[in-house]
């Protein structure tokens, strides 16, 4: 059985045209104040129009709000009129003193009162731009909602996601975006994996090594076009991962030690990563690897790299030929040549195999800078 609904309330609007008060309209605010509310406010309203277009008669709407709800028969009965002109509004307090001012969604058709007409016992103008700039941070919080629902979705990219948010709103919700991203990459790298396993595909890691200048992260790049891949060039030594987005093939350029802890380069370049699914590490969230080409650019030769990461007290647990295992091709790059280098157990060492040797199109000596970027040409502009 349905139970009836109570005649208290903590906020209500007491409405009356003038014409028809059962007191003086001075006389208002003293009635409210009698009833000891924790606060009131009050405005005649007397340019509305009918909906016949006419002037509507003039009226009066009271706001009052309680510290403890409050019978609409005994509230009326201190006012002096009948309850039929009390209206409850439970939990809505900030809609009806909004009212007042015609500043509600369904009232801002009619006639907007000024602040200044509205009595009350508090500062009603402050009020009221509080209530506006919470509003505003509902609209805009439901605006951010939305987005990350469409970026989740799929809708919209990651990208076209930051360029619609602010500033303030983007460093704000990066953390939830980097969550969202992890996610999607999850169920992409999950998809990706079942059609490459049904194609027998293991992953594929080539390291290409050698002085600065010799072209080894264009050879890379060049090497992944001729794949046919998307791919992922790493950014900053602090979060190798940070902009990964779900390519299919990953150059981590310039590596050196301590970019990577040796375990997680174990991880993402098992062979059979493929078949269970690897994780990199990412500052905010770790992200699915999807990638069925890895190559790596640095300095180092496979097993210098090694030497410099893997402190002495650990190479009996973490050794280099776990590592080595994983490398389908080793390359080595001077600024003539390229060259296909291999690990030699008895001088612990990379070899590199002078049958193999290429000219090397790709290093400075090469391709000479370009007009405008050589240091003479440079020189010769300030002074002209």
């Amino acid at each position: 059985m349905e139970q009836p609904k109570s005649n208290k309330s903590r906020n209500m609007m007491y409405t009356q045209q003038i014409t028809h008060l059962p007191f003086p309209l001075d006389e208002l605010e003293a009635r409210l104040k009698a009833l000891n509310p924790e606060k009131y406010a009050f405005v005649v309203h007397d340019k509305d129009t009918a909906e016949d277009g006419q002037p509507a008669e003039a009226h009066v709407h009271a706001m009052l709000t309680f510290t403890n709800p409050r019978s609409l028969n005994s509230v009326a009965k201190t006012l002096g009129d009948k309850p039929q002109y009390i209206e409850r509004y439970d939990k809505q307090a900030d809609n009806g003193y909004s009212y007042l001012t015609h500043r509600t969604d369904k009232a801002k058709s009619k006639h907007q009162y000024d602040f200044s007409e509205v009595t009350a016992s508090f500062d009603y103008p402050a009020y009221m731009a509080d209530i506006e700039s919470k509003v505003l941070n509902a609209t805009k919080y439901n605006q951010t909602k939305l987005l990350l629902d469409a970026f989740k979705a799929g809708h919209i990219t990651k990208q076209e996601l930051e360029q619609r948010l602010t500033g303030s709103e983007y460093g704000r919700l990066k953390p939830q975006i980097e969550n969202i991203h992890s996610i999607i990459l999850r169920q992409k790298a999950d998809e990706w994996r079942k059609e490459v396993i049904s194609q027998g595909k293991t992953l594929q890691v080539i390291w290409i090594y050698g002085d600065a200048g010799t072209g080894k992260s264009s050879l890379a790049k060049q090497f992944v076009r001729k794949k046919g891949l998307d791919c992922f060039i790493s950014g900053s030594s602090n979060d190798t991962f940070q902009s990964y987005n779900g390519e299919h093939s990953a150059i981590i350029d310039d590596f050196r030690p301590r970019i990577m802890l040796y375990a997680d380069l174990l991880r993402i370049t098992d062979p059979y990563s493929i078949e269970h699914g690897v994780n990199v590490p990412s500052r905010y969230y770790d992200k699915a690897l999807s990638v069925e080409l890895i190559i790596i650019t640095s300095p180092y030769s496979p097993y210098h790299f090694y030497l410099e990461s893997v402190s002495k007290h650990k190479r009996d647990i973490d050794t280099f030929a776990q590592l080595n295992r994983r490398i389908a091709l080793t390359l080595y790059c001077d600024m003539d040549y390229i060259y296909q280098s291999k690990f030699d157990t008895a001088s612990n060492d990379f070899i590199i195999d002078s049958t193999t040797k290429q000219p090397n199109k790709l290093s400075q000596k090469a391709r000479p800078k370009p007009i405008g970027q050589r240091s003479e040409d440079i020189f010769k502009k300030i002074f002209e």
